[in-house]
């Protein structure tokens, strides 16, 4: 806790609400493991704590009459790949008493270890720690609702190689899609039509089918290289479906995406625009 702790709110002074409080805030952080493993995690904190691993919560002291605000170590299983695990604190408010104090504290460590190398550690050099709370002393918290970041339920947070935050979806139904939050505006709905149609012997015409699309103008936010490469990727996948508040369905792309960089030679960011269709009506009249 010496070692790692962070996160005295406030200053010591009498009458002061610590803040924030009553309000869970923490780090996240990807480990990126090559084969299904077990590290990790030393963890203290005031009032409690809790741990998740790609949203899925494995430790929540407020439950079960847990109390680690002396130091800890918990097994942590992780699976090959990316892994993203969630580390927060929630500090209580307390009665504000003259010359009593409520601070908070919370530190937290991620050892890709063995357990027999942690059982055999007797100093800091014989650790092998890839993430520490001290660290990122001077620095913003990533969870938080009123500071950092934070996803509805059954979302993930996670922070890519260029501090980008993003929630991923990491509870599914029987059908599973890998899903994103991206920054992208949804606008201008059109109803492109493709018709058949036939003359009839006494010149009337009648329609064989017709279907009506709909389509949408989509126009991302200002992006660097590598989001717009993985849009760009995503986009060209059999089967995309976009949710947001005007739009709930299976959707193709229909034209190039289109990054409009700058013209100065330094910039690393830029807009994308690119359209979507929807199936939106379709039919067929009997040929009489």
């Amino acid at each position: 806790m010496n070692a790692s702790g962070v996160w005295v709110a406030g200053r010591f002074e009498p009458n002061t609400v610590w803040l924030p409080v009553n309000e869970w805030i923490g780090f996240v952080r990807k480990v990126s493991v090559a084969r299904n493993k077990t590290i990790y995690i030393g963890i203290s904190g005031d009032d409690v704590t809790k741990i998740k691993v790609n949203g899925i919560e494995i430790l929540n002291t407020t439950r079960g009459g847990i109390n680690i605000k002396s130091w800890s170590i918990f097994p942590v299983n992780v699976i090959a790949g990316d892994n993203y695990i969630e580390m927060s604190v929630l500090n209580y408010q307390g009665e504000i008493i003259q010359f009593q104090n409520n601070p908070g504290g919370f530190a937290a460590e991620i050892y890709d270890m063995t357990l027999q190398q942690l059982q055999a550690a007797r100093s800091e050099a014989d650790l092998n720690i890839i993430f520490r709370t001290s660290d990122m002393v001077g620095q913003p918290f990533d969870v938080g609702t009123t500071i950092g970041w934070s996803c509805q339920p059954g979302w993930q947070l996670i922070k890519d190689e260029l501090d980008n935050y993003i929630c991923i979806k990491t509870q599914f139904n029987s059908e599973t899609f890998n899903e994103v939050h991206l920054p992208i505006l949804i606008k201008n709905p059109k109803f492109p039509e493709a018709r058949k149609t036939y003359i009839q012997s006494n010149k009337q015409y009648k329609v064989l089918s017709a279907v009506i699309e709909k389509e949408w103008e989509c126009k991302t936010d200002i992006l660097p290289d590598i989001m717009h490469e993985k849009i760009a990727v995503m986009l060209a996948h059999d089967n995309i479906h976009f949710t947001n508040h005007k739009i709930d369905s299976d959707v193709y792309k229909k034209d190039d995406y289109d990054i409009d960089w700058p013209d100065s030679d330094t910039s690393e960011t830029a807009i994308a625009t690119f359209k979507v269709n929807t199936p939106f009506a379709s039919g067929k009249a009997s040929v009489l």
